[in-house]
């Protein structure tokens, strides 16, 4: 082409000399190159950059910036726009040289090689999995059982029981553990029993040799008491024996010396502890009896005491008042 360029400049004029040849040559080439470049730029209105915001269609870019220099496509509905950004920029040959215009389904996403995400392989078709079968529902929880109900008798057992326990003095551990037990057996859902019997139980067992060391004094100091208390002793109508038990129980024997009848009741029982308090007989069956004129009757008979006894008290209408102190050694 060049060649028949120079052809026609050189019909009808004298011939060139080699040196303004290369000199025209250089001048073409360089002429064609610097406007194939300007005409890149000049087509890109670089004022309106700005302009461009997400969300405008192909057609709006266009508008504002001119024709793209490269349009690519990228991935699944995407195109980007390439822009030349200075007369060097080639954006077929070096896109990293020009501005990128990211669309999705004709609007723009994105600017700048920022915009630009590598695009994703296609997935692997996954192999289908065999469906987990749904968990059984939890079983509803089963409602809780009612609390079984006292009846009157259990809740005065109780009742007296709560009174006697509070008479204990903490340090005997041993009654107050075996009380606070019985109670929290005939009412298990009472939480303050529970602790009771954990705090006695506890100290139960910190307690255990000087508990046994106690025992055996005890023990000696009952075997002296009842020597003393089973001898007969009282007036002319009648004679009252007694054996300790142990926690407000004793075993008594009663000898009618006179000549009638004696009705023989409960109430007829007094026991008097240390501080000087009464207690009346709460369980005396054994003591309900008519005791004939020469006759004995025995049995046990209860108190709600826990308190160091000090005397048995047998007072009668008619027979007469027996009172059996407890010897102290």
């Amino acid at each position: 082409m060049i060649r028949g360029f120079f052809i026609s400049v050189s019909s009808g004029l004298p011939k060139p000399s080699l040196s303004a040849l290369l000199v025209w040559g250089v001048l073409i080439v360089f002429a064609a190159t610097g406007l194939g470049c300007i005409a890149g730029l000049t087509g890109t209105k670089t004022d309106n950059w700005k302009k461009i915001k997400t969300d405008l269609t192909e057609e709006e870019v266009i508008e504002l910036v001119g024709k793209p220099g490269l349009i690519a496509p990228h991935g699944a509905g995407n195109l980007i726009y390439y822009y030349p950004t200075s007369r060097a920029s080639n954006c077929v040959k070096d896109r990293e040289s020009c501005t990128p215009v990211v669309f999705d389904n004709g609007r723009v996403v994105g600017i700048g090689q920022m915009a630009v995400q590598p695009v994703p392989k296609e997935a692997q078709k996954a192999k289908p999995r065999t469906p987990t079968p749904a968990p059984a529902p939890a079983p509803a929880p089963a409602p809780e059982p009612e609390k079984p109900r006292l009846d009157d008798d259990t809740r005065k057992e109780i009742a007296r029981l709560d009174r006697f326990v509070r008479q204990i003095p903490a340090e005997h551990t041993l009654d107050n553990m075996r009380v606070y037990k019985y109670l929290l057996k005939l009412d298990p859902e009472n939480s303050r029993y529970r602790q009771k019997v954990a705090l006695y139980e506890e100290r139960f067992q910190k307690e255990k040799g000087k508990r046994e060391a106690l025992r055996l004094y005890r023990e000696e100091i009952r075997k002296l008491q009842n020597r003393d208390l089973k001898a007969f002793q009282g007036n002319e109508q009648i004679l009252l024996a007694m054996k300790i038990l142990g926690g407000g129980k004793f075993y008594v024997w009663l000898k009618n010396t006179g000549t009638d009848l004696i009705q023989i009741r409960p109430n007829h029982f007094v026991l008097l502890d240390e501080a000087g308090r009464s207690y009346d007989c709460y369980r005396c069956r054994d003591m309900v009896t008519d005791l004939i004129a020469g006759g004995q009757v025995e049995g046990r008979i209860s108190f709600d005491a826990i308190t160091g006894p000090r005397e048995l008290v047998f007072n009668h209408p008619s027979a007469g008042k027996v009172v059996r102190k407890i010897p102290q050694y």
